[in-house]
Parts: structure tokens; sequence; C-alpha cells
């Protein structure tokens, strides 16, 4: 029984230092809906950089960001920061925050340059782009375009 209790000690000293574990352990529970402790986990791999962890928490958090402000408002931030380390993945979700104006202000040339850089890859940027086309002034349209030709995506973070 004591070496059992010194396994399960050590197994849960790895897992609180490891931050691939603690993002593992984060979908875990979020796959079983306890989005708190999903939350807990998720936050204790951000803070060693983990930068799936950081799009992980940004996207539990926006779970709730038609009730709670707050959570908006962070989750932006946190997508817009894995941006800056160079993750292109969360160029749809910053096109849904500058949309509908989660956490930043509304903007729909910003929302459509995003979805512009993502639309090869995600069907539902595309559906949001025709919609657009649909509402806004081609000056504003032309002015997207151009934002987002003249992004250029950081370089990733190292490893």
């Amino acid at each position: 029984m004591k070496r059992l209790l010194v396994v399960l000690f050590l197994a849960g000293t790895v897992l609180a230092d490891d931050a691939v574990e603690q993002k593992q352990r984060g979908d875990s529970y979020r796959q079983q809906r306890d989005f708190a402790m999903a939350e807990q986990w998720y936050r204790r791999a951000v803070a060693q950089d983990n930068l799936d962890a950081v799009v992980a928490l940004a996207d539990l958090l926006m779970r709730d960001a038609t009730t709670r402000k707050a959570h908006q408002n962070e989750a932006t931030q946190w997508y817009l920061y894995a941006l800056s380390r160079g993750r292109e993945d969360v160029y749809f979700q910053l096109g849904q925050c500058y949309d509908n104006g989660w956490g930043v202000k509304r903007d729909l040339i910003d929302a459509y340059k995003w979805y512009l850089l993502v639309a090869n890859e995600k069907p539902a940027a595309r559906q949001r782009l025709a919609q657009l086309d649909k509402s806004l002034a081609p000056g504003r349209i032309e002015e997207a375009r151009r934002r987002a030709a003249a992004f250029t995506a950081p370089s990733p973070a190292p490893k």
C-alpha cells in the first residue's frame, strides 16, 4: 500500500509540472463537461506557456462568451497572445471576435480580414464572407482585402 501511495504521489508531481499533461488533463475534464476543472488545468499549462493550452483556454472561456463579458475579453486576449506567438489556427476565432464585438470593438473590416485569411481551410469562414460580401460596401471589402494582403503572420514560437 505504501508503495502505491508513493507511485501515485510521484505521478501527481510529474503531472503538476508537465504542461502537456496538464493540457491533456484539461481536455479530459472538458470532455466530461467539468468546465471549472478543465479551466484550472488549462491555466496551469498556460502558466508554463503551452500554446495549445492557451488556445484551449480561450475556446473554453469563449463558450461562455454570450453571457459573460469578462470571459469574452479574456478569451480574445488569449487568442491575440496565441497569434503573437505564431499560432495561425486562431484566425477564425479572431474573425468571430471582431464580427461580434467579443472582447474587442466590433469591426467588420477586421472580421472580414481574419475570415479571408482562413477561408481556404474553414467552410464557416467562406460562408460568413459570402454574407459580409452582401452587406458591406465595396470600399470596405476592398479595405479588408488590403489588410489581409498586408498581414504578416508572426513567426512561430520556439519549442
